[in-house]
């Protein structure tokens, strides 16, 4: 009786409830990027209580945060030439 109460005194803590999240990978470029966009207000309201997060080319980083940040709550960008240099095989 007595083991059972430390027990409970001593319980750890649940773990924090982690938010909804939801991720968009594009690494195409600007064309692509321009014709995928169309979707981000719908992803929104169908997905508006989970957190979004883009990970895109470096190369619409510039239009991406200007235009879409409305809709992408995080951005992470990516250079790909630099990959596909470090990542070629031959």
């Amino acid at each position: 009786n007595q083991l059972d109460r430390l027990l409970t005194l001593t319980k750890p803590a649940p773990p924090p409830i982690r938010k909804k999240t939801l991720c968009f990978i594009r690494l195409d470029i600007i064309g692509d990027y321009i014709l995928y966009r169309n979707f981000l207000p719908l992803f929104k309201k169908y997905f508006e209580d989970y957190e979004t997060t883009f990970i895109g080319n470096t190369v619409i980083k510039d239009m991406a945060t200007h235009c879409d940040s409305q809709y992408i709550d995080k951005f992470i960008f990516l250079d790909n030439a630099y990959w596909e240099k470090y990542l070629r095989i031959g």
